[in-house]
């Protein structure tokens, strides 16, 4: 799996760094599993207001069309419990798991984390 990262924000939250990590590294794996043999996966890192940050893992190339966020499907085939064990770990540090669509196709996942000392929801 060859992964992009890119990122645009300079957000502060206290995570465990290692727990958090693996999770975002089993998303990474699930979405390149799904989307082919010699996958290229996104990773891109950006602020959300003053409330925190998101996570985009998407496949590359990245669809440059407006994409829409449900709620993570965790009994989706395939995926074993590596995604259910990551939004228990996202969920853990005070975030959420959802899923990313783009004309009616799954196409990632989209983590959204709380900045420290942040107290409205994402």
């Amino acid at each position: 799996v060859t992964a992009e990262v890119q990122s645009s924000a300079d957000v502060m939250t206290e995570v465990d760094v290692s727990r958090l990590a693996e999770a975002c590294a089993s998303l990474v794996v699930a979405v390149a599993r799904a989307h082919g043999e010699s996958p290229a996966v996104s990773l891109a890192v950006s602020a959300a207001g003053r409330s925190g940050a998101t996570l985009r893992i998407e496949p590359l190339p990245l669809v440059r069309r407006r994409t829409e966020s449900r709620p993570a499907d965790l009994a989706r085939g395939g995926m074993g419990l590596a995604v259910p064990l990551a939004d228990l770990v996202i969920r853990t540090h005070g975030g959420t798991l959802s899923e990313a669509w783009s004309e009616g196709t799954w196409r990632g996942y989209i983590v959204r984390l709380k900045r420290s000392g942040a107290s409205s929801d994402l």
